[in-house]
């Protein structure tokens, strides 16, 4: 089985374990309604993680690349894993009945493999009492989804539509009613919802790029299953799915299949049975730009992405644009012909999601030098690290927060943001700027500009505070990093690039250090930390990027 990508080397497993903890979940006998979202055991998350169903799809699929006999045992693996899950999870007892977009996320992958593979249960009779009770959990917090305005009440909805509108066509007329209503119902709240969700630019309402990605894929996922059913997709709902495709294309890093970890990431991903890397983003617009072909739908899947890019051939060049900028999501992004940079602003239309204001994730040809964690964890305290300013590259003051927490998810009161706009200077060279201030009246003015084969980051702060730091997060592919100097060292990556990172100020700049850390998956990760007094109000950092060996 996989866990986030990464096997944990069982074949048969304890859908109550967390391998990442290496411990149990307690109390998994409780009604779902008494287990606590966060406790010091387990993360959750983990334990949620493989009761999406995501590998009931993946053997749906692996089914249709074998002859009888190979494909014969896929289906009986598949039909046994999902009686032995529900063993260990009646309904509506246990953590993985705990949220009602699990349950969604659950029912939606088995709906899609049943459509692949049509003889995995010929008991028509179990197949509508798993999609009758997972509909029930999933309507009885409904309100709870809709007050979150987040991906929950997206993929519930789409959940009881596809649930709902397979229920419909049961021979039972209990269950034909129930299909019915939960359909109307989740048609309903998806298009009252979505639209409120998603920026005028495109992007979505959480801030994180993974889940405006899982966003697309289930409106994608809907897309290829309605072709064949009685369910009608509203016009609007069509257009936002096109919006939020041209957004993520135009956020993938140029030349790859990646980008940035902007925002909480926690794993999810509803494409796990077709990626073979979930750091690649590029595929869910393939597949979406896929679902649009009048030919497409979710029997006629492709087995694996190559397909997918055969067929984009016939499909509508996505050209990335060397700017975009959607200012209620706050992200700007400036290419030339070898960086990608990416430059955070405030949140304007949505609730705050991390202290990531002036975060710069820095890409150069496809590898990430400096850049976003994206990390999140639903164990007790275990997400609060992750979403601070100290956690991003940004500027931190006080090692206060940019916002002001209120709840587990709710922060207020960020940082205003003047200016998150590009420019040219008189040398002709592109670069990006935001002007912020937080909570305290500290003010921020930051510019990165872009010149041949550097980068150079201007920060500007004014603060009568007596702890200023900047941290700069090193990207995933560091092979070491070595002091040159109190100001300067030279970053290797395992695709031969050398970084030299430089930095200039006042004579108050009381130390750059190199110091350790963790990411969510407990990956060793280093950050540069330049440590200033107030009276060093401007300084440069500059990473100077080198193809082969450096010279001098």
């Amino acid at each position: 089985m996989r866990y986030f990508s990464v096997s944990d080397g069982c074949v048969g497993p304890d859908w109550l374990f967390d391998p990442l903890a290496a411990k149990r979940v307690e109390n998994s006998s409780l009604d779902w309604y008494k287990i606590p979202d966060f406790n010091g055991n387990t993360d959750i998350k983990v334990i949620w993680e493989l009761s999406r169903f995501h590998w009931f799809l993946d053997l749906a699929l692996q089914s249709k690349r074998y002859f009888e006999e190979s494909r014969e045992l896929k289906i009986k693996l598949a039909r046994y894993l999902v009686l032995d899950w529900l063993i260990s999870n009646p309904p509506f007892k246990g953590p993985n009945w705990k949220c009602g977009q699990e349950a969604s996320l659950r029912l939606i992958n088995f709906l899609m493999a049943l459509a692949l593979e049509k003889t995995i249960f010929a008991d028509a009779e179990f197949v509508d009492e798993f999609i009758a009770v997972h509909l029930k959990r999933i309507i009885l917090t409904l309100n709870y989804a809709k007050s979150q305005r987040n991906n929950h009440i997206i993929s519930e909805a789409i959940a009881l539509m596809l649930g709902g509108s397979r229920l419909s066509e049961s021979l039972n007329p209990r269950f034909a009613r129930t299909g019915n209503a939960a359909c109307n119902l989740g048609s309903a709240v998806l298009k009252t919802s979505l639209p409120k969700l998603v920026s005028k630019d495109g992007g979505f309402s959480q801030y994180s790029l993974n889940y405006h990605r899982l966003v697309l894929d289930l409106l994608t996922l809907l897309f290829l299953y309605s072709k064949n059913t009685k369910i009608v997709l509203e016009p609007s709902i069509m257009m936002i799915h096109s919006k939020l495709e041209n957004w993520l294309s135009s956020l993938v890093v140029s030349g790859s299949r990646v980008a940035p970890r902007i925002g909480a990431d926690d794993g999810s991903d509803m494409l796990w049975f077709l990626r073979q890397d979930p750091s690649d983003f590029l595929s869910s617009v393939e597949l979406a730009l896929y679902s649009r072909l009048e030919q497409s739908t979710i029997e006629s899947l492709p087995l694996n992405f190559d397909e997918v890019i055969e067929l984009r051939q016939i499909l509508p060049k996505t050209l990335q644009a060397s700017e975009f900028l959607d200012r209620d999501w706050g992200v700007l992004c400036v290419r030339d012909s070898s960086f990608d940079v990416y430059l955070r602003g405030g949140c304007e239309s949505f609730r705050i999601g991390q202290d990531d204001c002036g975060h710069v994730d820095i890409w150069y040809k496809g590898v990430c030098i400096i850049g976003d964690q994206g990390s999140f964890s639903y164990a007790k305290n275990g997400d609060e690290e992750f979403c601070q300013a100290s956690r991003h590259n940004t500027v931190v003051i006080e090692g206060q927060s940019q916002s002001l927490q209120v709840g587990r998810f709710l922060r207020i009161d960020g940082p205003r943001v003047n200016v998150l706009d590009s420019y040219r200077d008189l040398s002709g060279s592109v670069g990006l700027q935001i002007l912020y201030s937080d909570r305290a009246s500290n003010f921020i003015d930051r510019r990165i500009k872009i010149a041949q084969n550097k980068i150079e980051i201007f920060d500007r702060i004014s603060s009568e505070s007596e702890s200023i730091e900047l941290n700069f997060w090193l990207g995933d592919s560091v092979l070491s990093v070595d002091k040159v100097s109190n100001s300067s060292s030279i970053i290797s990556f395992r695709s031969g690039i050398r970084v030299l990172c430089e930095v200039q100020g006042g004579t108050e700049i009381l130390r750059v250090d190199l110091a350790d850390g963790i990411d969510r998956y407990l990956r060793k990760k280093q950050v540069f930390k330049i440590c200033i007094l107030p009276s060093t109000n401007e300084v440069t950092t500059y990473f100077n990027v080198f193809d082969g060996e450096m010279n001098g």
